[in-house]
């Protein structure tokens, strides 16, 4: 472990973890401790200490469980390392004046980044220095790192028109079901994707499904009903794929105990969802829903994407149900705790009053 009693690792720390049996940090270790980001003969990168990356790496899972979470921190740290580069500046050098280093590190992510990139990378970069040693003092670093604002994102839900459309449109029957059963149940793909058929059940009326919290955003799980029309596709779908109770839905060949490699595998089937569903709406049929969003930062996004599927039922359901029922089911943490204290038939009832609103048959 590099940490001290207050979770804090720094050179001082790493010289004593040397004299350990089990420290793997030599001379070399500490030298490029602090002169790291110097831009010399040898090297013109900078690169976090190994030790150090992998510490703040099994931090991150220990707390979120998430591999999207822990990618994300690598990422903002290997952004944060190029920022130190081209202002040739050490990390050293940055535990000494860390708010005025944050501060400059955000107005250059501003320039090429979503306000909430910004944020989220200013955050780990922050985490990363006080895990180093630094000394952050929340009120100052309030007072003086400028935060871009928050903008929304001025995207679309899908109407019932444009559902019939791309689900008529698809050969794809996994992306058909994902599609269909993110538009009655607001689900995010990546809860639906580390499904099991033991999760569903499909003789209750309305049938429904089970959002374990390993799997839930927000770690709470759920219980999410589903219309007849996705009934009868997913029948279908498991009818093809041949899946039994044990199996994932929509993971092939994957040992459910072993949860990096699951949810290694929901990222990459999620990937190939999104794309599928993007390379279906860039034909010229779909030019009216393949219209692009213009804002702050470099990534390309679209008006109508996966998750306008979600956006769809969030709609149906506030309209009908009300806004802290709609959020609850989408999985809101505040909202959840209070809402499943009902019953299942009550929201069963619930949810009935909602079924008439998120059917797009007679065309499918």
């Amino acid at each position: 472990m590099i940490f001290n009693d207050t979770g804090v690792a720094g050179p001082d720390k790493l010289k004593k973890l040397n004299n350990n049996a089990d420290s793997n940090f030599s001379d070399e270790d500490y030298k490029m401790w602090s002169d790291v980001g110097n831009k010399t003969t040898q090297t013109s990168t900078i690169e976090t200490p190994k030790e150090i990356m992998e510490a703040l790496k099994e931090k991150m899972w220990r707390r979120s469980h998430s591999l999207k979470s822990v990618e994300t921190l690598e990422n903002a740290i290997k952004s944060f390392e190029k920022y130190l580069v081209s202002r040739n500046i050490t990390y050293q050098q940055s535990i000494q004046n860390p708010i005025e280093i944050l501060d400059g590190y955000t107005s250059w992510l501003d320039k090429n980044h979503a306000a909430s990139t910004t944020r989220t990378y200013l955050n780990f970069a922050k985490k990363a220095l006080k895990f180093l040693g630094a000394k952050i003092d929340s009120e100052e670093f309030k007072e003086r790192v400028t935060l871009p604002k928050k903008r929304p994102f001025q995207d679309d839900k899908v109407t019932k028109d444009q559902i019939r459309r791309i689900i008529l449109g698809l050969n794809h029957l996994g992306l058909k079901t994902l599609l269909m059963l993110m538009k009655d149940t607001q689900a995010r793909p990546t809860e639906l994707l580390g499904l099991r058929v033991s999760d569903i059940n499909l003789s209750y009326d309305p049938p429904y499904l089970n959002i374990a919290a390993e799997r839930a955003k927000n770690d709470l799980p759920r219980e999410l009903f589903f219309t007849p029309e996705t009934k009868g596709l997913l029948i279908s779908y498991i009818k093809k794929k041949d899946k039994q109770a044990g199996d994932f839905l929509y993971l092939c060949s994957i040992d459910p105990l072993d949860e990096v490699a699951v949810q290694e595998e929901i990222e990459t089937v999620n990937g190939t969802m999104r794309t599928t569903l993007r390379n279906l709406l860039a034909g010229h049929e779909f030019a009216d829903m393949n219209e692009k969003v213009r804002q702050h930062g470099t990534m390309q996004r679209y008006k109508l994407h996966i998750y306008s599927f979600k956006k769809f039922a969030f709609t149906v359901m506030a309209d009908t149900l009300g806004e802290i029922a709609a959020r609850a089911i989408k999985g809101d943490r505040e909202y959840v705790l209070t809402y499943y204290r009902k019953n299942r038939e009550e929201r069963a009832a619930d949810y009935n009053k909602v079924t008439p609103k998120l059917l797009c048959s007679p065309t499918m």
